[in-house]
């Protein structure tokens, strides 16, 4: 019985402490407007495992408390990084997340979604991220006011009926702009420079639901893109044979049902170091 009573408290001190892989923190916290209301806000994350423990976890806070979360790193691609979800309770809206950091790689930024109250965040070993989400209360309705009783006019009174204007409102409704639905759109962008084993390739714009990378026509890397989000970046792998200058195509299809795009971009693989030969007397 002692002998079980060790490994027991063995096992719970070894899941005490944080492994290497876990070296990196996300603190999220909440601020309200108005400042000290108790309501609470859910949230969620997900992301990629650490130490093989899949990551998911819920919590909720209240104006002015935190939560640090102790993660492990994780890829720079938004779709593979860490997902901080709110979820807002009634009468209340996001009005803004405020992430900080000390990571100088513009490729690690973070990602805020306000529609889904989501940030997209990236980890490296021993990094320690934070967001800040800001949320206000949102006013009551104002009562309908009772319409006046209409006052009755002579004929005499009654002005004439004006003629239709030759031009009709962009809208059903009179003096209203019918707002142009948004067009779908991508970009690709590859890094300029030589590459040793794996290449940066970015795709930017609107409404994209899924990019396919290929490299000399083999796929390579599938990436499902969250809604709201505008760029994706993915490492291609290079082939280590034939010619340097490879052709990278991202196949993109998108939300609104629009025509999939075939985008195309060069990357260079960097040329092997040469030895100096060494002669020996």
């Amino acid at each position: 019985m002692r002998v079980i009573r060790n490994l027991t408290a063995a096992l719970v001190l070894t899941l005490a402490i944080p492994s290497a892989a876990q070296a990196a923190t996300i603190t999220v916290t909440v601020g309200t407007t108005p400042a000290g209301d108790s309501a609470p806000f859910t949230f969620h994350v997900t992301g990629p495992p650490c130490d093989a423990t899949p990551t998911d976890l819920t919590f909720t806070l209240s104006d002015g408390q935190s939560k640090v979360l102790p993660l492990c790193d994780s890829p720079a691609d938004v779709a593979h990084r860490f997902h901080v979800s709110e979820q807002l309770p009634a009468g209340w809206q996001l009005a803004s997340i405020d992430c900080t950091s000390d990571d100088p790689d513009p490729a690690d930024a973070f990602v805020i979604d306000i529609p889904t109250a989501t940030a997209f965040v990236e980890l490296s070993p021993s990094e320690d991220k934070a967001c800040v989400f800001r949320n206000a209360k949102v006013p009551a309705p104002t009562p309908a006011s009772t319409p006046a009783t209409p006052v009755a006019t002579s004929p005499a009174a009654t002005a004439a009926p004006v003629p239709p204007s030759a031009t009709p409102p962009s809208s059903g409704v009179a003096g209203e702009q019918q707002r142009s639905p948004v067009r779908a759109t991508a970009r690709i962008r590859a890094q300029a420079r030589c590459a040793a084993r794996t290449a940066r390739v970015t795709v930017s714009g609107r409404l994209i639901r899924q990019v396919r990378f290929s490299l000399n026509g083999r796929r390579v890397r599938t990436v499902t893109v969250a809604r709201g989000v505008r760029l994706v970046s993915a490492l291609v792998p290079l082939g280590r044979s034939g010619p340097r200058v490879q052709t990278v195509r991202a196949r993109v299809t998108f939300r609104n049902g629009a025509a999939p795009r075939t985008l195309t971009a060069s990357v260079r693989r960097c040329a092997p170091a040469r030895v100096a030969p060494q002669f020996t007397g």
